[in-house]
């Protein structure tokens, strides 16, 4: 059996040019895992932010293959600080919030609660 590395390459992904679809994506780590292979799955910004990292993560957990999540920086996070702008500040502002623009279009409802 192999292992899967999901590594934080960030931040971002410039092209944004999907060759396969993601439920493809998973099918083919868990396939190159069950051949034994250590694949190293590099992901744009952190995995877990966006990245769908958990949807390959919860892929990986049924097919019981062994992985390793190594954090990237979101570039929610990065591009401000590059600009010298930090996204919390206790005199200024004291939280931040990342909301998906992508959720899964067959989910029944939003998971986001726009009246707040």
């Amino acid at each position: 059996m192999g292992l899967v590395y999901l590594i934080g390459a960030g931040p971002g992904d410039p092209g944004g040019d999907h060759t396969l679809p993601q439920d493809k994506i998973n099918e083919l780590i868990v396939e190159k895992a069950n051949e034994g292979k250590v694949i190293a799955r590099l992901k744009g910004g952190d995995p877990y932010v966006f990245g769908r990292g958990g949807e390959e993560a919860e892929e990986l957990v049924e097919a019981g293959i062994d992985f390793e999540v190594i954090p990237g920086i979101t570039a929610g996070v990065a591009a401000p600080a590059y600009a010298g702008i930090p996204v919390t500040h206790r005199d200024f502002t004291t939280s931040v919030c990342f909301i998906t623009g992508h959720e899964d279009p067959t989910k029944e409802k939003s998971g986001h609660n726009w009246a707040v």
